[in-house]
């Protein structure tokens, strides 16, 4: 909650503070003063995408369930959220990085960047690298148990599955239905999810 908060404070002073230096009377803001393009406004969608970014990605975590025949378009919309979107939008916020303040702003906006993409990275590297089938022994599976605020266990669809050489990776029960022993698994690497299985 606090990292988010500290985030978007981060944001709000580029998006408030950049073009505003710029327009700084001085020699030095003389010399380094930009005009305002016709991209700036990208830099409103930029600040939209720290905090909403993830929370979008949250809810489709949330309402969505990915398996072996919609995993491509599940995981293209996530990193089109988290990754693409502030790496694009961050671009014409670029040019207002230079001067003495350059490497402070350079900064604000290389972190307010790296918040969503940090979210979306993994759904990045599954999505080029694509899933793949692993041989596998599945030693012990674990139902994920929630508490809610009365004290009452909830088990939910997710699976804790243990495999042979330590690995924990994660399943949900109404795509796949597990039991131990071997098998053949078709595993999103980067995220740690099971989304296939072949005894």
């Amino acid at each position: 909650m606090y990292g988010v908060m500290g985030f978007v404070l981060i944001a709000v002073c580029a998006a408030e503070f950049l073009p505003r230096l710029s327009r700084k009377p001085g020699v030095e803001q003389a010399v380094n003063k930009v005009k305002p393009g016709r991209f700036d406004w990208l830099g409103v969608v930029w600040l939209l995408a720290i905090p909403f970014a993830p929370l979008a990605l949250w809810l489709i975590n949330s309402l969505a369930t990915v398996n072996a025949d919609n995993w491509r378009s599940i995981l293209a919309v996530k990193v089109f959220l988290c990754v693409v979107l502030p790496v694009l939008c961050v671009l014409p916020l670029l040019r207002y990085v230079r001067g003495k303040a350059g490497p402070w702003l350079a900064l604000i906006l290389c972190i307010g960047t790296t918040f969503p993409v940090c979210f979306g990275w993994a759904s990045a590297v599954d999505l080029i690298r694509k899933p793949r089938w692993e041989s596998v022994q599945i030693t012990r599976i674990n139902r994920v148990v929630m508490v809610d605020r009365h004290g009452h266990e909830v088990r939910t669809r997710t699976l804790k599955v243990y495999l042979g050489g330590g690995r924990v990776i994660e399943a949900n029960s109404d795509v796949v239905s597990l039991k131990k022993g071997p098998a053949n698994v078709l595993i999103l690497k980067a995220l740690g999810l099971l989304i296939d299985v072949r005894s």
